[in-house]
């Protein structure tokens, strides 16, 4: 596992509980959690169901899932050079993993 996996975690509910904080105020917050494999860590977002939010590879490269167990192509973002970005542009739906 990359060593900001957990950083891009905290990231990720800090972004999550300020949207929902503005838009969804009655809702409670989704969690997410880390499911580790070979090649990449699958982060899923957990509310009443449980939905991919995205991969990271043990280089620390996210990416937007194309399914439940696999990534689309082509690294979105790099967790050692674009934290500040992520910090920015990261929401709960996964909507920052479309445009770069």
């Amino acid at each position: 596992m990359h060593a900001r996996l957990d950083e891009y975690l905290n990231v990720l509910t800090e972004n999550t509980r300020k949207h929902f904080a503005k838009h969804y105020p009655s809702l409670d917050l989704p969690q997410f959690e880390v499911e580790p494999g070979r090649k990449y860590n699958k982060v899923v977002m957990v509310d009443n169901q449980r939905m991919v939010h995205s991969f990271v590879d043990n280089e620390g490269n996210v990416y937007k899932a194309a399914g439940w167990r696999a990534p689309a192509k082509g690294v979105r973002y790099n967790l050692d050079r674009d934290m500040d970005v992520l910090r920015a542009k990261a929401d709960p739906f996964g909507g920052y993993l479309y445009v770069r």
